[in-house]
């Protein structure tokens, strides 16, 4: 998984960022399935969730806005002959399929990220859901940066 690491990490921030936008807006206070008590195996994310407090609204602001810096920061080595390239250029796929083909394998190789989707989805039986995936994308969609990367990929 060496060489899909940095594009996981990235899926699982852009992911984290969903699910503290929900949160600002006051989703899923005083519900039994609150995130906060979701388990994370990465620590900073587990303290940028689970470090808010009861308010309804606003309450994962600053926790948001280290995330941003985060993802801001992160490097990607995603160009060149990684195994994501290698198959998004067989299957000739466009930006917005590249992009929910990189929420799954992340998904499917990170648990933290499997936890952050199933979060994003609480009312429902742990699975990834399309709902979930646009969740996510529609961050990485609005970032330049990202943006960028997935149409890079999509290009082969």
């Amino acid at each position: 998984m060496s060489d899909l690491a940095p594009l996981v990490t990235l899926v699982r921030r852009y992911a984290e960022a969903a699910l503290l936008r929900r949160l600002n807006a006051g989703s899923g206070f005083a519900d039994p399935r609150v995130p906060s008590q979701i388990y994370l195996r990465d620590e900073s994310a587990l303290a940028r969730i689970a470090g808010g407090t009861l308010r309804p609204q606003r309450s994962h602001e600053k926790a948001a806005e280290d995330l941003a810096r985060e993802i801001r920061d992160h490097k990607t080595a995603t160009h060149g002959g990684n195994r994501f390239t290698t198959m998004v250029a067989r299957l000739d796929l466009d930006a917005s399929h590249t992009g929910l083909v990189l929420v799954a394998v992340a998904y499917a190789l990170d648990l933290d990220t499997r936890e952050l989707c199933h979060a994003l989805a609480a009312r429902r039986r742990p699975a990834l859901y399309l709902e979930t995936c646009a969740d996510v994308l529609g961050a990485l969609a609005h970032d330049p940066a990202p943006a960028a990367l997935l149409r890079a990929l999509a290009a082969g």
